[in-house]
């Protein structure tokens, strides 16, 4: 298991971070990570408990298709999205308020299962996803503030 977690402080209140990461995610999580050349719901394209989506990425030139689906809701507060049986990955976002007017948005990235042949590139995966998480964060908080402006 590979793993990453990075946060930030968003000069925005949890409400709206919480609006543009959670609920507008099939619109907006393809701003946020460019990489993301498709995206779609499978079903309903509203965000809740056990909703899913596919998305198609392209990482350093290397195509991929995932699923996922959303185990853990808690309004507010927590979104966990969890990768298909190929991908074995989960993403967690977390939201806790720093007084009315600012969030703190914590990242995180697992990476529940290395294929054999990548074991020996774990560092340099570790360092890319890690790399990933922040990057990630940054570029939420860029696209929330800029809007808000």
């Amino acid at each position: 298991m590979i793993s990453a977690r990075s946060q930030i402080k968003i000069g925005q209140p949890v409400s709206k971070v919480y609006d543009f990461v959670v609920t507008d995610f099939f619109k907006n999580y393809p701003r946020w990570s460019p990489e993301v050349v498709e995206l779609e719901a499978i079903g309903a394209k509203k965000i809740a408990l056990g909703s899913r989506g596919r998305q198609i990425r392209v990482d350093q030139g290397r195509r991929s298709e995932t699923r996922f689906q959303v185990t853990e809701l808690v309004d507010m507060k927590r979104a966990v999205f969890d990768g298909d049986l190929q991908a074995k990955f989960a993403i967690r976002y977390n939201f806790e308020s720093i007084g009315d007017q600012e969030c703190l948005l914590i990242f995180e990235f697992e990476l529940k299962k290395l294929d054999f042949f990548m074991m020996p590139f774990q560092k340099l995966i570790q360092l890319a996803i890690q790399d990933g998480a922040e990057r990630t964060i940054r570029n939420i908080k860029r696209l929330i503030e800029f809007d808000s402006k």
